[in-house]
């Protein structure tokens, strides 16, 4: 059975235009449509009409395609249909290689950093805690001294 008319979505779909698109030409009348409950349904004829370039597919969406193919013939239109579609993936595959390379790279550059900082912390921790008690001891020796020196007066006097 053959569909006289296609929906907004569908027209949309066949014409490769944005279903705003189709809904002002049902607004402005420049093709022809009719409203079944609250859905717009387009002539595909008036379609292919405003639309010369995509006829053949406005026409031909949603029929019943019939193609035979011969043995000798199959390998070559599957191989040929198929190609573009195999390079894509192809093409895909090995962006997502690098993309994967360049995570593993990342991931070990931030480890060899981190592992850098945490050795550098951790000798600088290590030369302040030994300034910091070689500073307490110094400390305590001047104070020990100032304490003999005060109990050696307060013994004089």
């Amino acid at each position: 059975m053959k569909k006289q008319y296609l929906t907004i979505n569908e027209a949309s779909l066949v014409t490769n235009k944005h279903s705003n698109t189709i809904r002002e030409l049902l607004k402005t009348n420049k093709v022809q449509y009719t409203k079944d409950n609250r859905k717009y349904l387009i002539l595909k004829e008036s379609l292919a009409l405003f639309y010369k370039d995509k006829s053949d597919e406005i026409l031909s969406f949603g029929e019943d395609k019939k193609t035979t193919v011969t043995n000798d013939s199959s390998n070559n239109l599957v191989t040929e249909q198929l190609k573009p579609l195999v390079e894509s993936l192809t093409y895909h595959i090995k962006k997502y290689d690098e993309v994967q390379k360049l995570l593993t790279n990342s991931k070990a550059e931030k480890l060899e950093l981190e592992k850098s900082y945490t050795s550098k912390i951790n000798s600088l921790k290590s030369s302040f805690e030994d300034e910091k008690n070689s500073t307490i001891n110094s400390y305590k020796k001047v104070v020990s001294k100032k304490d003999i020196f005060i109990k050696v007066l307060f013994v004089i006097i």
